[in-house]
């Protein structure tokens, strides 16, 4: 009895490594802040996909979003007989594909919303067996300069709205000059101008009393 039991579950394990070993992964490149109504190429890396095996990967683009352009390299199918599937009610696109390497690349070309904002991107792909299923998901910011945030490419230089430029720091005022006493006469601080005023006040009087003198 037990051998009997053994055998099926052997078989489902076998079964499951050997979809395991063909198991595609996928990553995706696309910029992560966009300008409003600006194109943009989504690319997709298809690696570890069985050659001769049936590939299928789906896009649910944001709203707002329009899809424009695309093509598959590295599939055994030509573009202008590959299975494509546009929906436009859900803004989901999807290609259905016979990989002839290991790694595949999916491109499609998108113009972003013209309105600010973030948008979520949502991709799922399957293999012909239907057992290797993710998903891989991404975040774009539309952005424009003067909207109040300085991020993405904008810097002081192309968008001084949302990065200004650092404040100057300002000038320390300077202390009056003063005059330090002799040494062993009266300690203090003697402003320029008092001695001035002083030394014309003895040159004056030095004066007169020499007139007056001359006089007698």
């Amino acid at each position: 009895m037990k051998k009997m039991l053994y055998l099926p579950l052997m078989l489902a394990f076998t079964l499951l490594l050997s979809l395991s070993v063909f198991a595609a992964s996928v990553s995706r490149d696309m910029p992560s802040r966009v300008s409003p109504g600006q194109s943009i190429t989504v690319t997709f890396t298809v690696s570890g996909a069985e050659a001769g095996k049936l590939f299928t990967l789906e896009e649910d683009l944001p709203e707002g979003w329009t899809f424009t352009d695309w093509d598959v390299s590295g599939a055994k199918e030509d573009k202008a007989v590959m299975n494509i599937r546009n929906i436009a009610a859900e803004n989901r696109h999807g290609w259905s594909f016979t990989p002839t390497q290991s790694d595949v690349k999916i491109k499609y070309v998108v113009t972003a919303s013209s309105t600010l904002g973030s948008y979520d991107f949502k991709a799922v792909w399957f293999d012909s067996s239907g057992y290797n299923k993710d998903s891989k998901s991404a975040v774009v910011r539309v952005i424009k300069c003067g909207d109040g945030v300085c991020e993405g490419s904008e810097a002081t230089a192309n968008c001084p709205a949302d990065c200004p430029a650092a404040p100057e720091p300002k000038p320390q005022p300077q202390p009056e000059p003063v005059v330090t006493p002799p040494e062993g006469g009266q300690q203090g601080n003697i402003p320029v101008t008092g001695i001035i005023i002083a030394a014309a006040v003895i040159l004056i009087g030095l004066v007169a009393f020499l007139i007056i003198r001359k006089r007698k």
